[in-house]
């Protein structure tokens, strides 16, 4: 073989070799640009939920359905549970209109905030911490979400809930600074709102608000330390409890009605990155 025909195949298997690199290269974009399978896909997750015995115990999840093929993913699945860090589960329900929000015929991605209520016996005094939606269709297969955790405590009944009215705005906030509510002072004495409890996963400014009698008086709370909120795919459900002094002093423990979620703004090529780490199993939390 002369210089001349190996320095031609030289250049030949350079040239492969630069065209399979290419090539990968382009395939590799091209996955990174493409959407992963069609399906219901769930939000990284933050959370405190606090039930008194009589409410009926819900929990709140931000759900993302992806339909490119004009089908909704959730009619796929017969039954859906949520499961606690100890692997106890508790059972909800499909219904009609869970299905319909989460599919919008116009896009190929909807996101909805659905209530699921929880079926099981609830003690009061007992804490649950919700870590894993499983969707489960006809045959017995699961879909396993983990969506970081929830955590629901269950109080005893208050007999001060029948004389008060705390309600938190029903909203959805793409910003996590500040949590507000309404307290309805229905007695004919003062009552102190000591403090109030919104979990372990945030730092707040709270001092004690006192609510003269047949009253009403609006709170805030200032979130501190929340920088970098809304980079990526979260969502925070807040529904706390409340230490009120009223009676001459008496102490109670309250919940609250109604709850606040948060969820910042992200692009789509966020929330791909994100749905193609949920598909592979990576961790995400």
């Amino acid at each position: 073989m002369n210089k001349n025909t190996k320095l031609i195949l030289a250049v030949i298997v350079t040239i492969l070799c630069i065209s399979l690199i290419s090539g990968s290269m382009v395939l590799m974009m091209e996955r990174k640009e493409k959407w992963p399978p069609d399906d219901i896909y769930v939000f990284n997750t933050k959370g405190y939920m606090a039930y008194e015995t009589e409410e009926e115990i819900t929990i709140d999840i931000l759900l993302c359905s992806l339909h490119r093929n004009g089908k909704n993913p959730m009619e796929k699945y017969e039954n859906i549970y949520f499961e606690t860090d100890t692997g106890i589960r508790y059972q909800s329900d499909i219904t009609s209109n869970i299905k319909e929000l989460l599919f919008d015929e116009g896009e190929i991605i909807s996101q909805s905030i659905v209530s699921f209520p929880l079926n099981g016996t609830f003690v009061s005094g007992n804490t649950l911490n919700f870590t894993k939606m499983i969707l489960q269709n006809e045959e017995g297969r699961e879909m396993v979400r983990e969506f970081g955790n929830i955590e629901i405590e269950l109080l005893q009944s208050s007999d001060l809930s029948k004389q008060t009215v705390i309600e938190i705005p029903t909203a959805y906030s793409a910003r996590l600074d500040k949590f507000e509510y309404t307290i309805e002072n229905k007695t004919k004495n003062e009552i102190t709102v000591q403090e109030l409890y919104l979990g372990d996963d945030f730092n707040y400014k709270v001092a004690p608000v006192s609510v003269p009698e047949l009253s009403a008086q609006e709170i805030r709370v200032d979130f501190l330390e929340t920088e970098g909120f809304g980079d990526s795919p979260e969502y925070v459900i807040l529904k706390p409890k409340f230490q009120m002094l009223a009676d001459q002093g008496q102490e109670y423990v309250c919940s609250a009605i109604g709850r606040t979620a948060y969820s910042g703004a992200i692009s789509n090529a966020v929330l791909r990155e994100y749905l193609w780490k949920c598909v592979n199993g990576e961790k995400i939390h």
